[in-house]
């Protein structure tokens, strides 16, 4: 049975958001702590802790630069203990994998792998970082989202038998959805209405986008 770990690396400024809700001035730079089991452990106790799971998860902020140093960080020192791991990033999704694999190859330039590979816009800054070292060392990268369109898609229609064909590759084998803290958690935040109209939706609409939510990481999980 696969053993999985969730890393919470929090930095000083949103160490409350990270446990709580969601993150503020998540562009500022301030220090990253670590937590497991309630207590505070250094970068060295987290990444010897690691080696006791299959597959460790690293939370992040996508616009705070301190974790994705962190997440770095971590990486690396976890490759000097462990030189047979993959790298999974969310930010890449599954279709582009063939991209992803010929960049690793050095079959394309680095302009070609961004124009074919629909990277997030901080991905120089704060991506890119790590599929160099991963590159470097001849790691496989997995591009681990679902397609954006199908996620889109179910939000709509609501029933995975109506998803496209061509696109059924990329869903989970069982699609699990959970209606608990988590759940409760991310409804409370989509139904705040700050002004803005994606945020004012039904609980209805509310509940389907966390169910097309729920796809990604399980497609991942059961290709492991």
């Amino acid at each position: 049975m696969k053993k999985f770990w969730q890393i919470i690396a929090c930095s000083g400024l949103v160490l409350t958001s990270c446990l709580g809700g969601m993150a503020q001035a998540q562009d500022e730079k301030s220090d990253i702590e670590y937590y497991y089991q309630g207590e505070k452990i250094n970068l060295d106790k987290a990444v010897s802790i690691s080696q006791n799971y299959d597959v460790v998860f690293f939370d992040e902020y996508h616009d705070q630069k301190s974790i994705h140093e962190a997440e770095l960080l971590f990486f690396q020192e976890m490759y000097k203990q462990n030189k047979d791991m993959i790298l999974s990033m969310e930010m890449f999704e599954r279709d582009v994998q063939p991209v992803m694999d010929k960049y690793l190859n050095d079959e394309i330039t680095e302009t070609e792998f961004i124009n074919n590979s629909r990277p997030w816009e901080n991905y120089q800054t704060d991506y890119k970082p790590l599929v160099e070292f991963a590159k470097e060392k001849d790691m496989y990268v997995l591009a681990s989202n679902i397609p954006r369109r199908i996620a889109n898609q179910y939000t709509k229609v609501g029933d995975l038998a109506l998803i496209e064909d061509r696109d059924k590759i990329y869903l989970p084998k069982k699609h699990l959805v959970e209606y608990e803290r988590y759940y409760d958690k991310f409804k409370n935040y989509m139904s705040m209405g700050d002004g803005q109209s994606h945020m004012m939706m039904t609980p209805e609409r509310i509940e389907a986008f966390y169910k097309a939510q729920c796809l990604p990481w399980q497609k991942v999980l059961l290709n492991f």
